[in-house]
């Protein structure tokens, strides 16, 4: 999905905007430096390539473009002589690093002749305009590089001509150079929205493996969280975000319990992150759009690069199949866990559990998990001609733990084997054409799911033979004193598949109006099975149904200061047999001192979604239905965001209010009370009401609100920002606490967030501190006479967190290398950010484990990266 590109230009002259647009764009604009330094630009302009931004940006002038072979001329109208008004023939030419054969993008090249200065695209390729001479003296120079002085025929069957350039000695690491004049994070111009740079994430710290979510987590409205998977922006759940990579989408986000994302790093050139308000080529979610664009392989040269680090290995390569067709290939793999020695920890120990000797306590004994992962992509991208390109996408990934927890008392002990394997896969074909400098079209075909397999096998003994009988109500024992065991297992699995065909459009109608349009077809299916021995009981559902979806919007600019973008999306749902219309609107105004105000609203829907589980054991614990309107409902919300944005020179100020509201909302709440129920923490019997387990799936509603604020400073060798957000996040079910507020699991009332990096030569560093309010828990799930559910809450602690990490930049003959250590919590403070809940129902005593999940203390991680 093209991506629209904004730029404010204020007293920039002409050739500075458009060397601004080609580098953004990576295009190739050639121009009289001299004659268009003059011209002064005052005017907003966007547009989704370049032919359109070239377009708003002469509008008006005495200046137009032509474009051939690749590359745009800049042409005087009205003048037919002179360099300014040659078409595009001539001899193209690619300029290489002489070791690695990588393209020097935005090389600069000067035609002393023609006084003229030209630029490489990021291909490193470049046409010289031909006059009548048949040569021209050229000087070509690079940061870091030794200049290249020579002259060339102007003839076009002369080329391509390869130049290859000799590094320096005293030479730095490309990505060091251009890191300050490519900011990591940028504010775009909707509402809620921002673009990041991944190629700046390897400068934060880490696990070790360069994290995609860990650096979106730093984003005000955007909580953090050891389990990327629950990835919350504003109060809304995990599986409320759609995570598009190069066009398919993604179910599952994580590896090692989130300590770094499904998305390889390494494979991804940009991102745009959208909180909320989004415009009507998204939909089918109710909270954020997070929109990840894959690099293609290179061109040109071969590359090979990757990383080791002490949890993981990376590797990609790059390679030109032909002058047209590229190909680029990357892995990782897993090998160890960070979790191995402090996984699980009672929350009854941290609660002054009372000494009675007939509590026993709770005794964690060894935990040993056993994780690994493997993850891969691969990228193949045809050049039909310079307007028209394919390009085929794939992702696949497989996560396996299995763990082994002991619990002991000194009457009852339980030991537990989980097994847990889920796989995550993508696939997309698409084909482009820019029909004209005014059309464009895109058709995509693909498909993505997500597989979870879950066993548990439970093994209980009780010994209470040591010990007086506890008497219950009407004369039976509570705990008898016997010795006895018992044995059951539990299986779960969950299968989402995807399958969808897009045909997007764009149409520039005149300067004032945009146009974008499509559709989009699905096909959604799902399965769940889950077996119990305990409970005796088999539960299956499954379900599939198609999905059409519209959209139309126009992007209105009536003026250079001024955009409106009214739009609309309509869905028909198949399974429920009904249309769901989502009017959406934003708008925003920039003064011209930088100031802007900003505005978006609009309905949404979302038909395919998780139920939180009332089992809340095991790492996949939700799974994932397909709406019906019968026992799933449509999930929808509403979205409104005011905001203001300020942007000059160093500095940037965003701050931005919003308000959602949720319906359809579901949780599943499990009771178990068999005859007699004992509470071990209270060392007392507990009267019930059910002689079975209970499982209800209970459906609601919710909404959420706050204020998100950022400020960041850039300069040449410093990047930092600070993002505070103060926001509730509330839901309300008529058959839990009586139809009273409840938080959602996300609600966390403050969060703060402080970034800052430093360069220096070949160094860089990085500190991040993180601090959150504590996100709530369910103590218990009781039966209660005269309503169905009563729940109680508590919260964990609230969330301090120090990161810091170093790296050093060096090269060994045509090898480039960067050897890191990151260290997170560096201050070791104790935090948790997550409960488990596990119920048992043996020999008519019914009791529930309560386990709080602790976050890491200090944990250092070294890598190295490497590049050829």
């Amino acid at each position: 999905m093209a991506q629209e590109l904004y730029f404010q230009f204020s007293g920039t002259t002409l050739s500075e905007a458009l060397l601004s647009i080609a580098e953004r764009t990576g295009s190739n604009i050639a121009f009289d430096a001299e004659r268009l330094g003059h011209p002064v630009v005052d005017r907003e302009i966007s547009g989704e390539n370049t032919s359109e931004l070239l377009d708003a940006l002469l509008d008006g002038t005495e200046f137009n473009y032509q474009q051939q072979y690749g590359s745009y001329l800049i042409i005087n109208k009205n003048d037919k002589t002179g360099i300014l008004a040659h078409t595009y023939e001539g001899a193209r030419g690619i300029l290489l690093d002489a070791n690695t054969g990588k393209a020097l993008p935005w090389a600069d090249i000067y035609l002393d002749s023609l006084k003229t200065h030209l630029y490489a695209s990021s291909d490193g390729s470049f046409l010289i305009p031909t006059t009548n001479s048949e040569s021209r003296d050229i000087y070509m120079t690079y940061l870091g590089y030794h200049p290249i002085d020579t002259t060339v025929s102007t003839d076009a069957s002369s080329g391509p001509y390869i130049f290859r350039m000799e590094q320096k000695s005293e030479l730095l690491e490309q990505v060091e150079i251009e890191a300050p004049k490519m900011p990591m994070l940028e504010l775009g111009r909707d509402a809620g929205q921002y673009s990041l740079r991944p190629a700046s994430f390897i400068n934060l710290p880490n696990y070790g493996e360069t994290d995609l979510f860990s650096a979106l987590e730093l984003l005000p409205g955007i909580s953090y969280s050891q389990n990327a998977a629950e990835l919350s922006i504003r109060g809304g759940s995990g599986d409320q975000n759609l995570v598009l990579f190069d066009g398919f989408t993604l179910y599952n986000l994580d590896h090692y319990f989130g300590a770094f994302s499904a998305l390889n790093p390494n494979v991804v050139e940009n991102l745009q992150v959208f909180k909320g308000g989004f415009d009507s080529r998204y939909g089918e979610r109710v909270s954020g759009i997070i929109d990840a664009k894959g690099r293609s392989g290179d061109s040109l040269a071969t590359s090979v690069y990757g990383g080791i680090n002490l949890l993981s290995t990376n590797l990609t390569v790059e390679a030109p199949l032909s002058q047209k067709f590229s190909m680029l290939l990357s892995g990782r793999l897993g090998y160890s866990s960070i979790f191995s020695n402090f996984m699980i920890e009672n929350i009854y120990e941290d609660q002054n559990l009372s000494t009675s000797p007939w509590s026993g306590g709770r005794k964690q004994s060894d935990i040993d998990p056993k994780y690994n992962f493997y993850d891969f992509n691969i990228k193949l991208r045809y050049h039909i001609r310079e307007d028209e390109e394919i390009s085929l996408s794939a992702y696949g990934g497989r996560d396996n733990l299995d763990l082994e927890d002991q619990v002991v008392r000194r009457y009852i002990s339980t030991n537990i084997l989980d097994d847990s394997q889920w796989n995550n896969y993508g696939v997309g074909l698409t084909w482009s054409k820019n029909w004209n400098k005014h059309f464009s079209s895109s058709i995509q075909a693909g498909a993505s799911g997500f597989i979870n397999r879950y066993s548990s096998f439970i093994s209980i003994f009780q010994d209470s033979t040591g010990f007086p009988a506890v008497p219950g109500p009407g004369g039976s024992d509570i705990l008898p004193a016997v010795e006895d065991q018992a044995q059951y297992g539990y299986n779960e699995q969950n299968y989402l598949g995807d399958l969808y065909l897009s045909f997007r459009n764009t149409y520039q109608l005149n300067p004032a109006h945009k146009l974008d349009f499509g559709i989009i077809a699905r096909n959604q299916f799902y399965s769940l099975i889950t077996e119990s021995d305990q409970t005796g009981t088999t539960y299956v559902s499954s379900g599939s149904s198609g999905l059409w979806s519209v959209f139309l919007q126009d992007v209105i600019t009536p003026t250079t200061n001024f955009m409106v973008k009214p739009g609309l999306r309509m869905n028909y749902h198949p399974l429920t047999r009904d249309f769901y219309a989502e009017p959406r609107l934003s708008a925003n105004y920039v003064f011209d001192n930088g100031f802007r105000l900003k505005f978006s609203a609009g309905r949404y829907y979302q038909f395919l979604s998780k139920v939180a589980s009332g089992q809340s054991y095991g790492y996949n614990r939700e799974f994932w239905v397909l709406a019906d309107n019968q026992q799933y409902p449509v999930l929808s919300s509403n979205h409104l965001i005011l905001g203001s944005a300020y942007e000059s020179g160093k500095i940037t100020l965003d701050i931005e209010a919003y308000y959602k509201t949720f319906e359809g909302l579901q949780q599943q709440v499990i009771i178990v009370d068999g005859p007699d129920r004992y509470d071990f923490r209270r060392q007392t019997p507990v009267l019930s009401f059910d002689t079975s387990p209970t499982s209800i799936i209970v459906s609601g509603s919710g909404r959420s609100f706050g204020l998100d604020f950022l400020l960041k400073y850039q300069e040449r060798n410093y990047q930092g920002w600070v993002s505070y957000s103060l926001g509730r996040s509330l839901q309300n079910y008529d058959m839990i606490n009586e139809g009273n507020d409840i938080p959602a699991p996300v609600d966390r009332l403050h969060a703060l967030d402080l970034t800052q990096m430093y360069s220096t030569g070949n160094w860089n560093f990085s500190l991040v501190y993180l601090f959150s309010t504590g996100q709530p828990y369910i103590v218990a799930n009781r039966e209660h006479e005269e309503q169905a559910v009563y729940q109680t809450f508590r919260r964990l602690p609230n969330y301090h967190r120090v990161d810091v990490s170093a790296n050093y930049s060096f090269h060994i003959k045509k090898a480039r290398f960067r050897l890191g250590l990151s260290i997170i919590n560096l201050l070791d403070r104790q935090n948790y950010y997550d409960i488990d809940r596990r119920n048992f129902l043996f020999n008519n005593i019914s009791y529930e484990e309560t386990s709080i999940i602790k976050s890491q203390g200090i944990t250092p991680n070294v890598f190295l990266q490497f590049r050829f």
